[in-house]
C-alpha cells in the first residue's frame, strides 16, 4: 500500500451519504420536471380590412355552393355533377374531413370513464406418464379466468383538453378544405 496517498486512507463509502445524495438528485430532477417552459404565446392579432390596406367597410361577397345554377344550363349542370361525383381532389379532401372528425370523437371518448370486460378459458389434459401421478395424471382441467377494468384518465392538466382543443380544430381546417374543393 505504499502507492496509496494519505490524503485518501481510511476514506471508506459512508453509505448514509450516498443515500443523502442519490435523494438531493431524485428531488432536483422532480422539481426540473415541474418547471414551467414560459406562459404561451399570445394568439394572433386579428386583421381587419385597415390593416390589410383595404377600406374599413370592406366586405366580401359570399358565394353560393352551387354556383353554376345561376346559368340555368342543364348540361353545365350535368358536368358539373358529373366533375364533382368524380374528382379525386373532392374524395380525398372528403377522406380527410372523415379521418378528423374520427380523431375528435377519439378524443371526446377519453374524457369518459372506459369499462372493459374479458373471459376465457383453458382446457388442458395432463398426460398419465408424466409427472403427475393419478388422480392428477390422465385428468382433465378447466380454469376459466373472468377480467373486469375500470379506468378513468383525470384530465388534471388539461393534456385531454388541449389535445380535444386541436382536433377540433384541425376537423374546422379539414371542412374548410373539403368547402373549397366543393366550389373549385
Amino acid at each position: 500500500r505504499a502507492g496509496i496517498a494519505p490524503a485518501c486512507e481510511g476514506r471508506g463509502r459512508d453509505p448514509s451519504r450516498l443515500l443523502a445524495v442519490g435523494a438531493t438528485l431524485v428531488a432536483l430532477s422532480m422539481i426540473a420536471g415541474c418547471a414551467s417552459t414560459g406562459d404561451e404565446a399570445a394568439p394572433a392579432a386579428r386583421r381587419t380590412p385597415g390593416t390589410l390596406g383595404l377600406a374599413d367597410g370592406f366586405r366580401t361577397s359570399t358565394v353560393d355552393a352551387q354556383w353554376w345554377h345561376r346559368f340555368a344550363d342543364a348540361q353545365l349542370d350535368a358536368f358539373v355533377a358529373k366533375a364533382l361525383a368524380d374528382s379525386p381532389t373532392l374524395h380525398a379532401a372528403q377522406d380527410r374531413l372523415t379521418h378528423a372528425l374520427a380523431v375528435v370523437g377519439a378524443r371526446r371518448g377519453v374524457e369518459a370513464p372506459q369499462v372493459g370486460f374479458d373471459a376465457s378459458t383453458t382446457r388442458q389434459r395432463l398426460t398419465e406418464n408424466g409427472l403427475f401421478p393419478p388422480p392428477y395424471g390422465g385428468a382433465v382441467f378447466n380454469n376459466p379466468t373472468a377480467n373486469f377494468t375500470l379506468a378513468w384518465d383525470l384530465d388534471l392538466f388539461g393534456r385531454q383538453k388541449a389535445d380535444l382543443a386541436s382536433a377540433i380544430g384541425n376537423a374546422r381546417a379539414q371542412q374548410a378544405d373539403a368547402d373549397v374543393a366543393r366550389m373549385i
